[in-house]
């Protein structure tokens, strides 16, 4: 039995295929890119959102307050 495991053939990758390592590793390096990408992308989108809706909040009170002040 052991002989015959020794004689049977082994399934090998053809030189051919050798290069999908490459473009496995491409692949590999735009999903983490645009993991990262996105990751931070949408938290800073928000940050910003946030940041000018208080702007506009603070200009409009300074607005509010300049004419109220104005009408004494």
């Amino acid at each position: 039995m052991i002989q015959l495991l020794k004689n049977m053939p082994v399934a090998t990758t053809p030189d051919d295929e050798h290069g999908r390592d490459g473009s496995l590793k491409v692949l590999t390096a735009l999903m983490g890119i645009f993991f990262i990408f996105g990751a931070f992308y949408i938290p800073i989108k928000q940050i910003k959102s946030e940041v000018r809706r208080l702007r506009k909040r603070k200009e409009r009170e300074l607005k509010h307050a300049q004419g109220s002040t104005a009408g004494q």
